[in-house]
């Protein structure tokens, strides 16, 4: 008997639908909820055990269907229902019963006048730590009834995101009618979250139950370090005008500058004479130009943490608080705004696993894609300066002059610093300690964390 090679093919691509089917449900069941916060033993874990994800999504999906009063109400009809069991007196079971009543009601009713809501969230790019952001939400009633009690955003997903006024909540939406809310929303730390999709959810009538409707997307908010702006920066002797650079880093305009007019001279371009000149004095006028200059300036960052300890790591939270890096990647924030005030172009080296290397330009890529990389930044908990490649000391050595930041001062720092010293950089060393004062290089500036955090450093 043959067999039909185009039936064998539609098996063979439904298995490997189902299987990514499958493979996908057990990827997002692992993940975990994302409305809510896991425990840390559970985010820092590197085996999560199937028993432990049923309860966290079982109390996920608890804590959004139910309110704080419903969970109260319903541990408290739960201990006098089964207490009215165990007697005859009709108190505790007229109790019992008008508890059960409040329950099936509220539950009756808020299930036929449910919402259906349409709900789109505005963020911000960008965010600055410590500050508020404006969040706008757009709620449109799409039933033909009105919704009463309306919350949004009920579950944030990060503990450092809290509401700078409380809760955004609209008493009343009317049938087929769209409104919007304002929020301030404020992050405590630095860092990329990921923010679920938008959540609108109604608590009508008596407050136990939550009704809720979904948006379509999720979104990234970028928070990027506090900083306070610096008044000067004493930048290392001996920095380079680098000629005939501006042309690597931003594709617009020309590397020349208008210098003025003069007479033609044999060789010179055509098409840079000057008709207007020409015509005045009757004899051929070229415009002049000369090379342009540019100030480039290397900015290195040191991210080395200390490794915790295995307990630690488990039970420590998600966004685990690390003052010395964080005051480096503030300092790091100040200086480069300081520079681009200046018109340099920065090249900033954040020191890690492996080099991450921003050059920006005059054009794109400025002070916004500076900040960008410093709230991705992941402490390093390895050393990160051991075998730095010679092609990164090299081209931090073409640009001639370089701010470092650095954590600590150690065999492998000291040697990063002599190789660019010894490759004719212009080196200035910034070391931020956070108790006590390390032995560094001569001329090195040294900084207290503290110091950075609170804003109070405004020279370097």
């Amino acid at each position: 008997m043959k067999t039909n090679p185009l039936r064998v093919s539609g098996m063979t691509e439904k298995r490997r639908r189902m299987k990514s089917f499958f493979k996908n449900i057990r990827r997002r069941f692992y993940g975990g909820p994302d409305w809510i916060e896991l425990p840390a033993y559970v985010r820092n874990s590197t085996y999560r055990s199937p028993t432990l994800m049923i309860m966290a999504w079982l109390y996920a999906y608890y804590t959004s269907f139910f309110t704080v009063a419903g969970r109260i109400i319903i541990a408290v009809s739960f201990l006098v229902v089964s207490y009215s069991f165990t007697l005859m007196q009709n108190p505790i079971r007229l109790l019992a019963f008008s508890l059960i009543a409040i329950f099936a009601g509220d539950f009756i009713i808020g299930f036929a006048l449910r919402p259906r809501l349409k709900i789109r969230r505005d963020i911000p790019a960008r965010a600055r730590a410590g500050n508020p952001m404006r969040i706008d939400y757009f709620i449109e009633n799409l039933r033909r009834i009105p919704v009463w009690n309306v919350s949004v955003d009920s579950h944030l997903p990060a503990s450092s995101l809290k509401y700078c006024d409380g809760q955004t909540t609209v008493e009343y939406i009317p049938s087929k009618t769209e409104v919007s809310v304002t929020s301030q929303l404020m992050s405590e730390r630095r860092g990329v979250y990921d923010l679920p999709i938008p959540l609108a959810d109604s608590t009508f009538p008596f407050g136990i139950f939550r009704w809720i409707s979904r948006g379509n997307e999720s979104q990234r908010l970028l928070v990027y370090p506090d900083y306070a702006t610096l008044n000067s920066v004493n930048l290392p002797v001996g920095q380079r005008y680098q000629r005939n650079a501006l042309p690597r880093i931003s594709k617009v305009g020309e590397s020349m500058e208008f210098l003025g007019c003069r007479e033609f001279r044999t060789g010179d371009n055509t098409r840079h004479i000057h008709w207007p000149s020409t015509a005045r004095t009757g004899e051929i006028i070229v415009r002049e130009f000369q090379d342009e200059y540019i100030s480039r300036m290397a900015l290195i960052v040191d991210t080395s943490t200390k490794k915790p300890g295995h307990l630690r790591k488990i039970f420590s939270g998600r966004g685990r608080q690390h003052n010395d890096l964080e005051a480096a990647l503030s300092l790091s924030a100040a200086i480069a705004e300081n520079l681009l005030k200046g018109d340099f172009v920065v090249d900033v080296f954040a020191a890690g696993p492996e080099i991450c290397h921003l050059k920006t330009g005059r054009s794109f890529a400025r002070l916004e894609n500076i900040l960008d990389i410093l709230a991705c930044i992941d402490p390093c908990q390895s050393e990160c300066f051991v075998g730095l490649k010679q092609e990164i000391l090299s081209e931090i050595s073409d640009i001639g002059s370089a701010i470092v930041i650095l954590l600590k001062w150690d065999k492998a720092r000291e040697d990063m610093v002599r190789r660019l010293a010894e490759s004719g950089t212009a080196v200035k060393t910034v070391i931020i300690y956070e108790k006590e004062i390390p032995q560094g290089p001569p001329g090195a500036v040294y900084l207290d964390s503290r110091n950075i955090l609170s804003g109070s450093v405004k020279n370097i």
